[in-house]
């Protein structure tokens, strides 16, 4: 694939499959391991990559991305690895761990979005807060895209979801109805 000279991508790309993914719980800054499915899926998910080259990949401070991250690594050897902090999933505080349903059953929580989007568990942080993480990270990584580096975030639904909505001017309520599945290979372009 090659993107015209006025053109920058950025690759956003989730995580393979986990054991909680599976298990419907929130993971936020816990991790789980990669299933046996995500670790077939990731190597064919890597395989089948059209890209000709990669100069630098940001990932998340976890497994689930790391494994990733390294698969990607290994196809494009001379690739820069960056791990980030900034990427890391939403705090869930005191829902990590918790399956969504136990967490968002029976709470207006999950339907109205905006309040669901500055909404801060205890011990954790809100979507509105990971925003502000993310968006300066952006704004560092706009500067290495001017340059003509081909950058991948390797990151969650979460943070994915975020950044779809600061750069494709997004309303709360179309973030959280993204629906993004494990090894999505999202293009965002300025």
């Amino acid at each position: 694939m090659t993107v015209p000279a006025e053109e920058k991508t950025l690759y956003l790309l989730r995580h393979p499959e986990t054991e909680w993914n599976v298990e419907g719980r929130f993971q936020g800054r816990l991790d789980s391991r990669v299933t046996k499915k995500g670790r077939a899926e990731t190597l064919e998910f890597v395989e089948a990559l059209k890209l000709e080259h990669v100069d630098v990949i940001y990932f998340a401070e976890n497994e689930r991305t790391r494994f990733l991250a390294d698969a990607i690594a290994r196809r494009f050897p001379d690739v820069e690895m960056r791990q980030d902090q900034r990427l890391n999933e939403r705090d869930g505080g005191i829902h990590e761990g918790r399956l969504y349903i136990d967490i968002y059953g029976q709470d207006e929580l999950a339907s109205d979005y905006t309040r669901r989007f500055i909404h801060k568990p205890p011990r954790g942080e809100s979507y509105e807060m990971l925003a502000k993480r993310v968006s300066e990270l952006l704004l560092n990584v706009k500067k290495e895209l001017l340059s003509g580096k081909v950058i991948i975030f390797v990151t969650s639904s979460g943070v994915i979801r975020s950044i779809l909505r600061l750069e494709k001017k997004l309303s709360v309520k179309e973030m959280f109805e993204l629906k993004i599945p494990n090894l999505s290979l999202i293009e965002t372009r300025w």
